[in-house]
């Protein structure tokens, strides 16, 4: 969706359009609804960014988390953001991060990552530079297991029945 900062994204990639740097990325998106694929088809070709951005959508859990292992940087530059599975994933396969660090983003990432200190196209196109050089911050990599996170559930639940 579009909180999810594609257009920061995209904007960012237009930018480093230079001869010192020129980047290429792959956005993982879904395939529906269609409106909101045309729509970032549309900023790709506006931006004049097609020729370094590829479209993919609908991967295997397995082919998603290869291109994830296998990627220089996962960017993720939302405007608000919830627990974020990305994250935790991206973290838990051990792949740098590139991160807005806006809503729960500070408590999922860790291992490799840059915040940017502001939610701009210039700030994140400043942080991709900074992750070409290999200049990442690190937080001991944290795990969510997930009995942990149904424990948790449990106890909220319990709490909330007994007061009734």
């Amino acid at each position: 969706g579009l909180s999810k900062g594609v257009d920061i994204f995209l904007d960012a990639i237009s930018l480093l359009n230079t001869d010192a740097h020129v980047f290429s990325a792959d956005l993982i998106v879904p395939s529906r609804p269609d409106a909101m694929l045309k729509k970032l088809m549309a900023s790709v070709d506006r931006l004049g960014v097609r020729n370094r951005t590829t479209i993919i959508s609908d991967l295997t859990q397995k082919e998603l988390h290869d291109r994830i292992r296998n990627a220089d940087a996962v960017v993720i530059p939302s405007y608000s953001e919830g627990f974020c599975f990305a994250a935790a994933e991206t973290c838990a396969l051990k792949t740098p991060l590139i991160s807005s660090h806006r809503g729960a983003l500070p408590e999922v990432v860790s291992g490799r990552y840059i915040a940017l200190p502001e939610l701009s196209s210039a700030a994140l196109a400043d942080a991709m530079v900074k992750a070409l050089k290999g200049d990442w911050s690190y937080k001991e990599l944290k795990h969510f297991p997930i009995e942990e996170t149904i424990a948790e559930y449990l106890e909220i639940y319990a709490e909330v029945l007994s007061e009734e």
